[in-house]
């Protein structure tokens, strides 16, 4: 059982204190949320995970303390108006919570809601802090958001959840009951996205993913699904191609020229097999090295973009499958493979795209990339049979 320290310590000081002093380490902990998407008018977001320990011979208590929404980072004087910073959007939050181990051993919460860029937790007297020869104790900030309201917030408004050291901070040592004024200054989380919806690609388990005949064949299948709040509409999506050509002695079938024209693609929803999408859209082709097809006939192909827009409903599974006419593969001795996936949005990215796929979130007009989005819609490697 903790000894519970009984008044509410001093303010932190702007300066340091004596070299000797206790303080509060923080570091974001290892446990800590990525950049994600988080959905408006729900609850319970994990936005920062912090590691917290006391310097010195004793655990420490916290009584206070500021978490500040501050995109890129959090200066040492806290104003989150240096050069990369700006606020995040206060009205995407309804409230904050933080949840930490009480000096009596168990887990609790504290809950407030923030103005001006900060969030302060104060009079909570009873957050435990080991000492750092024994440890860390973890403070996860979480948050419950708005509903998306024209004029306030949107698809696409972003926070990042920073602890920052505020004229709120009090702490103070277990057992002695000695104030403690020093504490790491700041520490940045991650940012977090909000958005009314959002969309998942998965490959089916049913892709192909068997030895295939030289021919138009269907070479991928991957399901788009859409969360319940909202619909979505994609505007882009890239294919990656993967093949190989084995005959050194007969001209490539795997090259821009070739495999870079319209004829050769389609892209159905399994929902009405006797409509292409792309019948409405816009091809455009890359080699392997990022130039486009056209200025490059000769290379390898490796990237289809298509543009054309399909909207999915919301709270829907849709399949898409891609086929591919590879007339012309496997003529040697050995046979050639193909493998061709929905693209990652890093794996674009040099050629000037905006991602891998483009979306646009429910009503909102603003498009959106998939850098956030689930997409495991990589396909199988096929070997093709002349």
């Amino acid at each position: 059982m903790f000894l519970l320290l009984s008044f509410l310590s001093a303010p932190a000081e702007a300066g340091p204190g004596p070299r000797y002093s206790p303080m509060i380490r923080v570091v974001l902990s290892a446990e800590s949320p990525s950049e994600d998407i988080i959905l408006g008018a729900s609850s319970g977001n994990s936005t920062a995970v912090y590691d917290l320990c006391a310097t010195g011979r004793y655990d420490a208590h916290v009584a206070a303390f500021s978490i500040q929404n501050c995109l890129a980072g959090t200066d040492f004087d806290s104003d989150c108006s240096d050069f990369g910073e700006e606020p995040g959007v206060d009205a995407v939050i309804s409230n904050m919570t933080a949840t930490y181990e009480s000096v009596y051993g168990y887990t609790t919460t504290s809950t407030t809601t923030i103005a001006d860029g900060v969030a302060v937790f104060d009079g909570i007297d009873d957050m435990w802090v080991p000492r750092c020869v024994d440890g860390t104790a973890p403070l996860e900030i979480s948050v419950d958001t708005n509903f998306t309201e024209e004029y306030v917030n949107a698809p696409g408004d972003r926070i990042q959840t920073n602890w920052v050291v505020d004229e709120h901070f009090s702490a103070g040592q277990l057992v002695t009951y000695r104030s403690i004024t020093r504490a790491t200054r700041s520490v940045v989380a991650q940012p977090q996205e909000f958005h009314v919806t959002e969309v998942a690609y998965t490959l089916a388990s049913y892709s192909p993913s068997e030895d295939v005949v030289a021919g138009r064949n269907n070479v991928l299948t991957y399901h788009a699904t859409v969360n319940s709040r909202g619909y979505i509409t994609q505007d882009e999506i890239v294919y990656k191609i993967e093949t190989t050509w084995l005959d050194p002695l007969t001209a490539a079938q795997n090259t821009c020229a070739e495999m870079g024209t319209d004829d050769v693609w389609d892209v159905y929803n399994t929902l009405d097999l006797s409509y292409s999408i792309d019948e409405e859209g816009v091809w455009q082709f890359y080699a392997q090295s990022g130039l486009l097809c056209t200025d490059s006939p000769d290379e390898q192909i490796g990237y289809a973009q298509l543009v054309a827009t399909v909207e999915m409903a919301a709270g829907t599974t849709n399949t898409f499958s891609v086929t591919v006419d590879s007339t012309g593969f496997s003529v040697g001795e050995e046979n050639d493979s193909m493998r061709v996936s929905v693209a990652q949005w890093e794996e674009v990215a040099f050629l000037g795209m905006e991602g891998g796929i483009v979306w646009r979130d429910d009503a909102y007009a603003a498009a959106f990339t998939d850098q956030l989005l689930y997409n495991n819609a990589q396909g199988n490697t096929l070997e093709i049979f002349p």
